[in-house]
Protein backbone atom coordinates (compact mmCIF):
# COMPACT_ATOMS: atom_id res chain seq x y z
CA UNK A 1 0.00 0.00 0.00
CA UNK A 2 0.94 3.52 -0.90
CA UNK A 3 -0.99 6.50 1.43
CA UNK A 4 -1.34 9.03 -0.97
CA UNK A 5 -2.67 12.29 0.92
CA UNK A 6 -6.30 13.21 0.41
CA UNK A 7 -7.78 16.95 -1.26
CA UNK A 8 -10.64 17.85 0.11
CA UNK A 9 -13.20 20.93 -0.19
CA UNK A 10 -15.97 21.36 1.77
CA UNK A 11 -16.68 25.43 0.92
CA UNK A 12 -19.99 25.04 -1.21
CA UNK A 13 -20.64 21.93 -1.44
CA UNK A 14 -24.65 20.78 -0.94
CA UNK A 15 -25.76 19.61 0.91
CA UNK A 16 -24.33 22.06 3.47
CA UNK A 17 -21.54 20.56 5.79
CA UNK A 18 -20.80 17.74 3.07
CA UNK A 19 -17.25 17.50 1.64
CA UNK A 20 -15.67 16.51 -1.81
CA UNK A 21 -12.79 14.66 -2.34
CA UNK A 22 -10.71 14.70 -5.26
CA UNK A 23 -10.15 11.37 -7.22
CA UNK A 24 -6.12 10.84 -6.10
CA UNK A 25 -5.80 9.56 -9.60
CA UNK A 26 -5.39 11.85 -13.18
CA UNK A 27 -8.42 10.46 -14.94
CA UNK A 28 -6.21 12.16 -18.12
CA UNK A 29 -3.02 9.71 -18.32
CA UNK A 30 0.42 10.56 -18.66
CA UNK A 31 2.51 9.24 -21.82
CA UNK A 32 5.47 11.67 -20.92
CA UNK A 33 7.48 9.07 -22.84
CA UNK A 34 6.29 9.05 -26.28
CA UNK A 35 7.15 11.29 -29.08
CA UNK A 36 5.97 15.34 -29.13
CA UNK A 37 4.08 14.46 -32.22
CA UNK A 38 2.16 11.64 -30.98
CA UNK A 39 -1.67 12.01 -30.80
CA UNK A 40 -1.60 10.66 -26.76
CA UNK A 41 1.41 12.70 -25.79
CA UNK A 42 -0.36 14.93 -23.31
CA UNK A 43 0.17 16.25 -19.65
CA UNK A 44 -1.53 15.16 -16.93
CA UNK A 45 -4.39 16.39 -15.16
CA UNK A 46 -2.93 16.73 -12.24
CA UNK A 47 0.75 15.82 -11.24
CA UNK A 48 0.43 11.80 -10.62
CA UNK A 49 1.10 11.00 -6.47
CA UNK A 50 3.98 8.46 -6.72
CA UNK A 51 6.13 7.54 -8.92
CA UNK A 52 5.61 5.04 -11.79
CA UNK A 53 7.28 1.21 -12.08
CA UNK A 54 8.22 0.30 -15.59
CA UNK A 55 6.90 -3.51 -16.36
CA UNK A 56 8.02 -5.36 -19.04
CA UNK A 57 5.86 -7.60 -21.58
CA UNK A 58 6.17 -11.01 -20.05
CA UNK A 59 4.44 -9.75 -17.14
CA UNK A 60 1.00 -7.95 -17.72
CA UNK A 61 -0.99 -8.72 -20.15
CA UNK A 62 1.54 -8.45 -23.30
CA UNK A 63 1.95 -4.50 -23.18
CA UNK A 64 5.37 -4.04 -22.92
CA UNK A 65 7.10 -1.30 -21.46
CA UNK A 66 4.02 0.32 -19.50
CA UNK A 67 3.19 2.08 -16.83
CA UNK A 68 0.02 2.70 -14.53
CA UNK A 69 0.49 2.64 -10.99
CA UNK A 70 -0.40 6.43 -10.35
CA UNK A 71 -0.67 7.99 -13.55
CA UNK A 72 -3.72 6.90 -15.04
CA UNK A 73 -1.52 5.29 -17.76
CA UNK A 74 -4.09 2.20 -19.12
CA UNK A 75 -3.74 -0.36 -17.66
CA UNK A 76 -4.24 0.75 -14.04
CA UNK A 77 -2.49 -1.51 -11.88
CA UNK A 78 -4.01 0.19 -8.71
CA UNK A 79 -6.87 0.29 -6.67
CA UNK A 80 -8.10 2.73 -4.48
CA UNK A 81 -9.11 2.40 -0.71
CA UNK A 82 -10.68 4.91 1.53
CA UNK A 83 -10.18 4.75 5.25
CA UNK A 84 -13.59 6.45 7.30
CA UNK A 85 -12.49 6.65 11.27
CA UNK A 86 -15.51 7.31 13.55
CA UNK A 87 -15.19 9.47 16.05
CA UNK A 88 -15.33 8.21 19.51
CA UNK A 89 -18.06 10.86 20.24
CA UNK A 90 -20.30 9.23 17.90
CA UNK A 91 -23.19 7.84 19.70
CA UNK A 92 -23.80 4.21 19.58
CA UNK A 93 -27.06 3.62 17.16
CA UNK A 94 -28.05 2.46 13.28
CA UNK A 95 -26.56 5.22 10.75
CA UNK A 96 -26.53 5.30 7.01
CA UNK A 97 -23.58 6.07 5.17
CA UNK A 98 -23.92 8.00 1.99
CA UNK A 99 -21.37 7.89 -1.14
CA UNK A 100 -21.56 9.68 -4.19
CA UNK A 101 -18.72 9.24 -7.03
CA UNK A 102 -19.12 11.93 -9.59
CA UNK A 103 -16.92 11.17 -12.96
CA UNK A 104 -14.63 13.95 -13.72
CA UNK A 105 -14.71 13.89 -17.27
CA UNK A 106 -18.26 12.69 -18.05
CA UNK A 107 -21.33 13.38 -16.76
CA UNK A 108 -22.05 9.99 -14.96
CA UNK A 109 -22.99 9.59 -11.03
CA UNK A 110 -22.55 6.99 -8.91
CA UNK A 111 -24.03 6.56 -5.64
CA UNK A 112 -24.26 4.23 -2.79
CA UNK A 113 -25.06 3.65 0.65
CA UNK A 114 -24.95 1.40 4.04
CA UNK A 115 -26.34 0.67 7.21
CA UNK A 116 -23.84 0.95 9.75
CA UNK A 117 -24.17 0.33 13.06
CA UNK A 118 -22.00 1.74 15.86
CA UNK A 119 -21.93 -0.33 19.47
CA UNK A 120 -20.95 0.89 22.48
CA UNK A 121 -17.37 -0.10 23.45
CA UNK A 122 -16.90 -3.13 25.64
Amino acid sequence: RLPIPGRFLSDGTQPAGSVWARQPLPFKPCYADLPADDPLNHECSFAPPCPERRYNASSHWGFANFTGDCSGRFPVLSSIVDVLSVPTSIAPGEYVLGFRYDSEMTAQVWQSCADVTVAARR
